[in-house]
């Protein structure tokens, strides 16, 4: 997931010692891959050591929604959907809404998104068809949602392909849908980005010899292995080594040293924060004056919220 409300454990200002946070608002968003009862019936090979009825859907759906209901999250953005309505009704009884997008062509499931209607507000819907872009039939979804009638956020919410020998067609489907929730967010002035999903990736991504989120350089080794047309599916230009986004984003697993399952649910907590000096400015006991210029900046750096990254593979992509 990716979000300018960042989680509460990660919150560590480098600002004076005077300085403190005021939690605004908060909300849990889950991240889960509930494998596709389609998927599951169908590829027995896959599950030859796993009990027959635990394979069932009427058992996983009870189990699924159990789940969900443990953790209580705020928002859900499920991967691998392909029983909607089943999961839609369980959900309802918990009081929340939900919208869905299949998959294009011949394949079953798709993705959905889930969130409780009386804390969030849904203000604007919209998906990827990556087909349309020639980077196969993966969906993703994003939404801006509005948390307590005050604070807005994007939510993107993708299942990549899973192919390991096909890292442009990852790269270019994340690249996909870091362009759109850059977009999304600028139109409504600069808010908040949460991207989570299943983003089936490793650190180094299939072809790229670069951890870095915010640079992906194609190796230099592969440089002329690829075709035009793989560069072109990766960075969006034919004659491009480089894809960029403008994102600051930051992983949700930074501080666990771990590896998640892409098939495990993955909870963060996101929180909208401001300075209490904020507060004391709008109750005339500001000390502004009394600061230096680059005390001031430094205040501002800090109270900027930062972007999270969260992959439900557990991996930094």
């Amino acid at each position: 997931m990716a979000s300018s409300a960042a989680p509460r454990a990660r919150l560590s200002p480098p600002a004076p010692a005077c300085l403190c946070f005021v939690f605004l608002d908060a909300c849990t968003i889950m991240s889960y891959n509930i494998l596709a009862d389609y998927n599951a019936r169908n590829h027995p090979d896959l599950y030859w050591d796993v009990p027959w009825d635990a394979m069932r859907w009427d058992s996983r759906r009870r189990l699924i929604i159990r789940e969900i209901r443990h953790w209580d999250p705020d928002l859900v953005c499920l991967q691998e959907v392909d029983r909607f309505q089943d999961i839609a009704a369980g959900m309802k009884s918990r009081g929340y809404e939900g919208i869905y997008q299949r998959r294009t062509g011949d394949t079953r499931d798709g993705c959905a998104i889930f969130w409780k209607s009386k804390r969030l507000r849904l203000l604007e819907e919209d998906s990827i068809d990556f087909s349309e872009f020639n980077l196969r039939n993966n969906i993703a979804q994003i939404c801006v949602f509005e948390l307590n009638g005050t604070h807005k956020l994007v939510l993107g919410n993708i299942h990549v392909l899973f192919n390991p020998k096909r890292g442009d067609v990852k790269l270019g489907q994340i690249r996909l849908l870091l362009e759109k929730a850059n977009a999304l967010a600028a139109k409504w002035n600069e808010i908040p980005i949460v991207l989570a999903g299943d983003f089936n990736s490793t650190p180094d991504l299939s072809g790229l010899d670069s951890s870095e989120f915010g640079l992906y350089e194609l190796s230099s080794s592969l440089k002329y292995q690829w075709s035009e047309e793989e560069v072109r599916n990766a960075t969006g230009y034919s004659n491009v080594m480089v894809a960029e986004h403008p994102l600051k984003l930051s992983s949700s697993y930074g501080n666990l040293k771990e590896m998640g399952s892409d098939h495990l649910p993955i909870v963060a907590e996101f929180a909208f924060t401001e300075s209490d000096e904020d507060d004391s400015e709008e109750e005339g006991e500001s000390e502004q004056d009394d600061r230096s210029e680059q005390d001031d900046e430094s205040e501002q750096e800090v109270s900027r919220a930062q972007h999270v990254y969260l992959s439900s593979d557990g991996e930094s992509s």
